[in-house]
């Protein structure tokens, strides 16, 4: 039991001893990471690239350290320059990311200090210069002279390239619609009707050997009932499209009947009684009418004494 206390105390020692020295080791690795030299990480273009574009010609470079303070900022903006492959500083502007310290980016100002138009050339070496003296947030100096040189595009070659590239988009199109309407003329195909052949009476004669005149006459009933079938085949679809017209407009709860029914022929036994009421009353005018004729006769002129 004595034993098991003393193993007990043993492990929580180290437990506590390992808890102190790990923030210790972690701030010691901090502080190597820290004390890491001033060195570029990556450029945009890298170093040695071709057919870099002309219009906002410029490097991006990326440190291993926030380069960017308010303290060192003019000091590094005078280590940044570009040259041509003359030697010739050509005209730029120094630009710090804000979001990463870490970030500048040195760009081809294309307007001189004095007005003047400042021109990239095409398919030129370029290089931007970044003097030892440029310093990290830290204030320590890169330390050597660092170089990312590049050269710029072709114009003439980069228009080749597109007008070959839309060519060979056009052709592609062209092909494919193509072959487009000719899978959908072969899906067609079989519901395409087939072109009749000029009806030459003669010629089946000569091949059946039957008379001519009954070769027409049966051609002209055969084009008779296919005109007949034709004309009912009209009919139906418009009585159809007329019947979906009248659907379309017919108010709710009211519906299309072929032909006008009386009650009676509908199957009801109801008597409403207006047709009794209808029957007297014209035989009441009747008499009435009759009645007039009758005055209208007994009525004389008088002579005149």
């Amino acid at each position: 039991m004595v034993q098991a206390k003393r193993i007990g105390a043993i492990l929580c020692a180290l437990m506590i001893a390992f808890t102190v020295a790990a923030p210790s080791a972690l701030a010691a690795k901090e502080d190597n990471a820290a004390g890491d030299a001033l060195k570029i990480v990556k450029t945009s273009p890298n170093d040695g690239e071709k057919n870099v574009p002309l219009e906002n010609m410029g490097v991006k470079v990326q440190f291993n350290k926030e380069v960017y303070n308010t303290d060192n900022e003019k000091t590094n903006v005078a280590a940044c320059k570009l040259v041509d492959s003359k030697g010739k500083e050509v005209e730029s502007m120094v630009l710090f990311n804000p979001k990463d310290k870490t970030e500048l980016l040195v760009l081809a100002d294309t307007v001189g200090e004095d007005g003047s138009t400042v021109t990239v050339e095409a398919k030129t070496e370029y290089k931007l210069v970044i003097d030892e003296s440029f310093v990290g947030a830290d204030g320590e100096s890169l330390g050597s002279t660092q170089e990312i040189t590049f050269t710029t595009l072709d114009p003439s070659s980069s228009m080749k390239i597109s007008m070959i590239m839309m060519l060979v988009m056009v052709v592609a199109m062209v092909f494919a619609s193509s072959r487009a309407v000719k899978k959908q003329k072969e899906k067609e195909e079989p519901y395409r009707p087939k072109k009749e052949e000029k009806f030459n009476p003669y010629k089946i004669a000569k091949e059946t050997g039957r008379p001519v005149e009954e070769i027409i006459a049966e051609e002209n009933r055969r084009r008779e009932k296919e005109a007949a079938r034709a004309a009912r085949k009209a009919k139906r679809q418009h009585e159809n499209e007329e019947e979906e017209i009248i659907e379309e407009y017919m108010e709710p709860g009211h519906y299309k009947v072929k032909t006008v029914r009386t009650v009676a022929q509908g199957g009801s036994s109801y008597i409403t009684g207006r047709k009794a009421e209808a029957e007297k009353k014209a035989a009441i005018e009747a008499k009435i009418k009759a009645s007039k004729a009758k005055g209208s006769k007994g009525k004389g002129k008088k002579k005149k004494k």
